[in-house]
């Protein structure tokens, strides 16, 4: 090993190579080792702020994903609910101003009759649509087994409460008052349900398009 005097002092190899990486090695590694750990940190600290930033547009992103779910939901629920049906028919003479009401099977009792309050929709009467060709477009709710009474819409919707059984049955004058009935679906496919029916009739597409349930 070789000796150097400097400055006086007698200085092996060992301890210049020492006081050299003192000096001027050991301090770059140490600016290296601080600016590594400053960047790992502002690594994670970039990170947490991507995370802050990203969690409301994910929260927002699945509200706007179940929003969608909850209308659609909702539509088929709502097509799940069926209105009223389409019902068009005929009968063998005017009874287009007389109440209906729902015979047995039999024809032997009646089954249901409407409150006078149902024969009026606010201050209209809730007769059948006169269509083409003799048909009517029910709005009352006529069926293959509706009769009907010798007592006119405007009569029986200012009564009170609904006649007795025994002088319902009194004024049946028709058990069996239909031509035709058809059903041509729910009414809530129609846009200008009146306007339709009639093309179906003017068509020859009636019995095609609806179903025929009296003829």
């Amino acid at each position: 090993m070789r000796k150097y005097y400097i400055n006086h002092l007698l200085i092996d190899d060992n301890q210049i190579f020492n006081n050299v990486f003192f000096y001027f090695i050991s301090p770059k590694i140490s600016i290296i080792f601080v600016y590594i750990y400053i960047m790992k940190k502002l690594h994670l600290i970039l990170i947490l702020i991507g995370i802050v930033f990203l969690l409301p547009s994910c929260k927002s992103k699945k509200i706007s994903e179940s929003v969608p779910n909850k209308v659609n939901e909702e539509q088929v629920m709502a097509s799940k609910i069926p209105s009223p049906p389409t019902i068009v028919y005929k009968t063998k003479r005017d009874y287009n101003n007389l109440v209906p009401i729902t015979l047995s099977e039999d024809k032997t009792r009646i089954v249901s009759y409407p409150h006078p309050n149902d024969l009026k929709n606010g201050d209209k009467l809730r007769t059948p649509t006169v269509l083409n060709d003799g048909y009517l477009l029910d709005n009352r709710g006529i069926n293959v087994n509706t009769a009907f009474l010798s007592i006119s819409y405007e009569v029986y919707s200012k009564l009170a409460e609904p006649l007795p059984m025994e002088d319902m049955w009194k004024l049946i004058i028709d058990d069996d008052p239909f031509v035709e009935i058809c059903n041509c679906g729910y009414r809530i496919k129609y846009q200008y349900i009146e306007k339709e029916i009639n093309e179906l009739i003017e068509n020859n597409e009636l019995h095609e398009k609806c179903n025929v349930i009296k003829k």
